[in-house]
Protein backbone atom coordinates (compact mmCIF):
# COMPACT_ATOMS: atom_id res chain seq x y z
CA UNK A 1 0.00 0.00 0.00
CA UNK A 2 1.76 3.12 -0.94
CA UNK A 3 -0.61 5.18 1.37
CA UNK A 4 1.14 3.58 4.48
CA UNK A 5 4.34 5.83 5.38
CA UNK A 6 6.41 4.76 8.44
CA UNK A 7 4.87 7.12 10.63
CA UNK A 8 1.67 5.09 9.76
CA UNK A 9 3.32 2.06 10.39
CA UNK A 10 4.47 2.84 13.50
CA UNK A 11 0.70 3.68 14.29
CA UNK A 12 -0.37 0.25 13.30
CA UNK A 13 1.83 -1.01 15.81
CA UNK A 14 0.94 0.67 18.40
CA UNK A 15 -2.67 0.34 17.67
CA UNK A 16 -1.87 -3.60 17.73
CA UNK A 17 -0.32 -3.27 20.67
CA UNK A 18 -2.23 -1.30 22.71
CA UNK A 19 -5.90 -3.29 21.14
CA UNK A 20 -6.98 -0.20 19.34
CA UNK A 21 -7.91 -2.20 16.41
CA UNK A 22 -11.01 0.17 15.37
CA UNK A 23 -8.51 3.10 14.75
CA UNK A 24 -6.41 0.68 12.39
CA UNK A 25 -9.25 -0.53 10.62
CA UNK A 26 -10.25 2.81 10.22
CA UNK A 27 -6.38 3.76 8.87
CA UNK A 28 -6.26 1.57 6.63
CA UNK A 29 -9.96 1.90 5.29
CA UNK A 30 -8.71 5.58 4.55
CA UNK A 31 -7.50 4.66 0.75
CA UNK A 32 -11.06 3.34 0.12
CA UNK A 33 -12.82 5.83 2.03
CA UNK A 34 -11.12 8.78 -0.07
CA UNK A 35 -12.22 7.15 -3.55
CA UNK A 36 -16.01 6.61 -2.66
CA UNK A 37 -16.30 10.14 -1.47
CA UNK A 38 -14.48 11.14 -4.79
CA UNK A 39 -17.20 9.19 -6.48
CA UNK A 40 -19.55 10.41 -4.53
CA UNK A 41 -18.61 14.16 -5.14
CA UNK A 42 -18.03 13.27 -9.19
CA UNK A 43 -21.57 11.83 -9.13
CA UNK A 44 -23.24 14.78 -7.11
CA UNK A 45 -21.62 17.32 -9.91
CA UNK A 46 -22.66 15.33 -12.90
CA UNK A 47 -26.75 14.25 -11.69
CA UNK A 48 -26.97 17.05 -8.81
CA UNK A 49 -27.36 16.13 -5.22
CA UNK A 50 -30.31 13.59 -4.41
CA UNK A 51 -32.61 14.93 -2.21
CA UNK A 52 -31.94 18.84 -2.45
CA UNK A 53 -34.41 20.70 -0.59
CA UNK A 54 -36.09 23.58 -2.25
CA UNK A 55 -34.67 27.08 -1.48
CA UNK A 56 -36.31 28.62 0.85
CA UNK A 57 -37.89 32.41 0.21
CA UNK A 58 -38.39 34.98 2.12
CA UNK A 59 -40.51 37.60 0.73
CA UNK A 60 -42.86 39.13 3.36
CA UNK A 61 -42.47 42.34 4.95
CA UNK A 62 -41.67 40.79 8.15
CA UNK A 63 -38.28 39.97 7.33
CA UNK A 64 -37.15 43.04 5.51
CA UNK A 65 -34.99 45.21 7.32
CA UNK A 66 -35.90 48.44 9.09
CA UNK A 67 -33.53 51.42 9.08
CA UNK A 68 -33.54 54.28 11.46
CA UNK A 69 -31.66 57.36 10.54
CA UNK A 70 -30.17 58.21 14.12
CA UNK A 71 -26.67 56.91 14.53
CA UNK A 72 -26.02 55.40 18.23
CA UNK A 73 -22.75 55.86 19.93
CA UNK A 74 -21.21 52.22 20.88
CA UNK A 75 -19.29 54.00 23.63
CA UNK A 76 -20.94 54.91 27.10
CA UNK A 77 -20.76 58.57 27.72
CA UNK A 78 -18.95 58.41 30.50
CA UNK A 79 -17.75 55.80 32.99
CA UNK A 80 -16.12 57.42 36.18
CA UNK A 81 -16.10 60.83 36.06
CA UNK A 82 -12.85 62.27 37.53
CA UNK A 83 -12.39 62.67 41.14
CA UNK A 84 -15.03 60.49 42.12
CA UNK A 85 -14.74 57.57 44.33
CA UNK A 86 -16.86 54.16 43.35
CA UNK A 87 -17.54 51.73 46.48
CA UNK A 88 -16.27 47.88 45.90
CA UNK A 89 -17.82 45.04 46.58
CA UNK A 90 -16.12 43.60 49.78
CA UNK A 91 -15.47 40.47 47.71
CA UNK A 92 -13.17 42.63 45.55
CA UNK A 93 -11.40 44.17 48.13
CA UNK A 94 -10.49 40.90 50.37
CA UNK A 95 -9.23 39.74 46.92
CA UNK A 96 -7.31 42.29 45.89
CA UNK A 97 -5.92 42.60 49.89
CA UNK A 98 -5.54 39.06 49.45
CA UNK A 99 -2.85 39.68 46.33
CA UNK A 100 -1.46 42.46 47.89
CA UNK A 101 -0.58 40.11 51.13
CA UNK A 102 1.11 37.69 48.10
CA UNK A 103 -1.40 34.88 48.36
CA UNK A 104 -2.38 34.82 44.33
CA UNK A 105 -5.34 32.72 42.65
CA UNK A 106 -3.96 31.64 39.59
CA UNK A 107 -5.06 28.59 37.16
CA UNK A 108 -8.03 26.87 38.86
CA UNK A 109 -8.45 29.29 41.46
CA UNK A 110 -5.74 27.57 44.15
CA UNK A 111 -4.91 30.58 46.28
CA UNK A 112 -0.47 30.08 46.15
CA UNK A 113 1.74 31.70 48.14
CA UNK A 114 4.90 33.31 47.34
CA UNK A 115 6.82 34.47 44.42
CA UNK A 116 4.44 33.65 41.31
CA UNK A 117 7.13 33.97 39.08
CA UNK A 118 8.92 30.98 39.48
CA UNK A 119 5.53 28.82 39.23
CA UNK A 120 6.51 25.25 37.40
CA UNK A 121 2.94 24.76 36.07
CA UNK A 122 2.42 26.66 32.43
CA UNK A 123 -0.87 27.75 33.21
CA UNK A 124 -0.10 29.02 36.17
CA UNK A 125 2.63 31.31 34.36
CA UNK A 126 0.00 32.09 31.82
CA UNK A 127 -2.39 32.86 34.50
CA UNK A 128 0.17 35.38 36.37
CA UNK A 129 0.99 37.00 32.50
CA UNK A 130 -2.19 38.04 32.35
CA UNK A 131 -3.00 38.95 35.99
CA UNK A 132 0.05 41.01 35.75
CA UNK A 133 -0.97 42.89 32.16
CA UNK A 134 -4.67 43.75 33.51
CA UNK A 135 -3.01 45.22 36.67
CA UNK A 136 -0.89 47.38 34.14
CA UNK A 137 -4.14 48.03 32.48
CA UNK A 138 -5.82 48.95 35.70
CA UNK A 139 -2.88 51.25 37.06
CA UNK A 140 -2.99 53.07 33.42
CA UNK A 141 -6.92 53.26 33.52
CA UNK A 142 -6.48 54.93 36.59
CA UNK A 143 -4.38 57.41 36.08
CA UNK A 144 -6.51 58.81 33.10
CA UNK A 145 -5.03 56.55 30.38
CA UNK A 146 -8.00 56.35 28.01
CA UNK A 147 -6.65 53.67 25.80
CA UNK A 148 -5.89 51.57 28.79
CA UNK A 149 -9.60 51.63 29.87
CA UNK A 150 -11.24 50.99 26.06
CA UNK A 151 -8.84 48.23 25.15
Amino acid sequence: MKSLNPERVNFLQHCWATGRLSDAARLLAQPARKKAYAVKKRLQKKFGRVGKAAAVTHGSKQDALVFSSDVRSVFAASIIPKGSTVAADPWTLAQASEQLSGTFRLAGGVPRTGNPEQCVDKEDQHSYHRLYWAVRYARAGAAGEMAAIFF
